[in-house]
């Protein structure tokens, strides 16, 4: 059959016509989303983006826009999972990568931030705010030298912002070169006289240059601008005390501690001027009180890196290595939600539903918004055959987070095993479409299909 230049324009027009109207059904499913989340609908916002991603899973900006919403409520487990799952897809738009970044930060995971922002760094394509964000999470990381080298880029194509010089002020101090940065919390203060943190720093950096006079001036001018600041209370304290006046210092260190003020060196400044003004007895209990929260930021820095060593050996596959570590995290720290989740999860995948359910139930009990949590807990009911109890906390899985692959399948399952055929069909295929890689999902989606054409289907075939 011969085609005629007309037929090839109108084909090539229609086609054109069809891949417009769906690339802006796709945005719109976004835009909903955000129209959602902004109206504080946050389960109708993470329909939407399961949606989008049912058509786009390689799509980063569902994973991303998820994980914000999910930050938004305080759900950070589950945020946790979607960022992550983002971080394994190319972040090609700028804006995007952006936002990946400040959600990363605000998860306190600076260290994943220049993975996401390098590759914009390197081909030039990188704007301001990214560039002002990749250098907070080097100096996060302690990084000073990498901090200052992005924000010297920075500063070379416009003068920094008020955010960028205390940043910058900030690396400097971490490279001790205190001069350096007296001038750019100076330059702050003048550009700023409202700025409590440029004054609470020069009194830091007036401090560590021996210069006690000037320390307390600056850290009275941050206390009166923000006086209920806690540390810019222990900063006014500790600069009293550096010239000698403990009584003065006393109120303005027991204030940052009623005010939220956690760091232990506060009780160990209070304690030591308790013992040097003879209140012996509240001298003893503050260092009593410095050497537990001592211990305590010991003991998690330990468990950081026992976290560390567990994951480590999960990627390896070595589930024996990862179970000693995070049961020894536990003995620390019997709260520690990734221990129990990893637990949980190598322990109901190897067969042990006996020993996991305990770390199933703890997982809820910590976090009763978490979708992860109640995947499990469905996963373990119906790996027990309990169809009646997983389908709640199924559902509640997939309320909470509907843009998960497993957790769709798993519904199928239970749909299928309570004779509802059509809404298990429609479980299977957003769990192929939305994973679609998953040869498992694909397969159970074209076997119910299959049957269903030819009558009543059995559900022997489900694993």
């Amino acid at each position: 059959m011969r085609v005629n230049g007309n037929s090839l324009f109108l084909l090539t027009a229609t086609l054109f016509l069809i891949g417009t109207v769906q690339a802006q059904s796709q945005a719109s499913l976004l835009d909903q989303g955000q129209s959602e989340a902004r109206a504080g609908r946050i389960e109708a916002a993470l329909l939407h983006y399961a949606e989008f991603r049912r058509i786009q899973p390689e799509d980063p900006r569902s994973y991303v826009y998820s994980a914000q919403a999910m930050v938004d409520t305080g759900r950070i487990h589950d945020a946790e999972i979607e960022i992550g799952e983002a971080l394994n897809l190319p972040v090609l738009d700028g804006q995007l990568a952006y936002q990946v970044g400040r959600i990363l930060l605000k998860l306190e995971r600076p260290q994943f931030v220049p993975q996401v922002l390098d590759p914009f760094l390197g081909s030039g394509r990188i704007g301001p705010k990214s560039l002002e964000l990749l250098a907070e999470s080097y100096l996060e990381q302690r990084r000073f030298e990498e901090s200052l080298s992005v924000l010297d880029r920075l500063a070379s194509s416009a003068p920094l912002g008020e955010k960028s010089l205390l940043l910058k002020g900030k690396v400097l101090v971490g490279l001790n070169r205190l001069d350096q940065a007296l001038e750019v919390f100076e330059k702050v203060a003048q550009q700023n006289p409202a700025s409590a943190e440029a004054f609470d720093q020069l009194s830091l950096v007036s401090l560590r240059g021996n210069n006690p006079e000037a320390a307390k001036k600056m850290a009275l001018a941050a206390v009166q601008i923000e006086p209920d600041n806690p540390t810019y209370l222990h900063q006014l304290g500790q600069s009293c005390k550096a010239l000698g006046q403990e009584g003065e210092a006393i109120p303005y260190l027991e204030r940052a501690i009623e005010l939220g003020g956690t760091g232990s060196q506060i009780y160990f400044d209070l304690g030591d001027s308790y013992r040097k003004t003879g209140e012996r007895t509240k001298a003893r209990a503050a260092l009593a009180e410095y050497q537990q929260h001592l211990n305590r930021l010991r003991g998690e820095q330990e468990i950081t890196q026992m976290i560390a060593e567990g994951e480590q050996a999960l990627t390896v596959n070595d589930t024996t290595r990862a179970k000693e570590v995070f049961k020894r995290v536990l003995e620390r720290d019997p709260d520690n939600w990734i221990a129990h989740n990893r637990l949980a999860k190598v322990l109901l995948f190897g067969g042990d539903s006996k020993n996991a359910i305990d770390h199933i139930r703890k997982l809820l009990e910590l976090d009763g918004k978490s979708s992860e949590a109640e995947f499990l807990t469905a996963l373990y009911w119906y790996g027990e055959k309990n169809f009646v109890k997983a389908r709640p906390h199924a559902e509640a899985a997939r309320r909470l987070r509907p843009g998960h692959a497993e957790c769709r399948s798993l519904m199928g399952n239970l749909l299928l095993l309570a004779g509802d055929q059509e809404g298990a069909l429609e479980e299977y295929k957003a769990a192929m479409e939305l994973s679609p890689s998953k040869a498992e999902f694909r397969r159970s989606y074209e076997i119910l299909s299959h049957e269903l054409k030819k009558g009543p289907v059995k559900t022997g075939w489900l694993q």
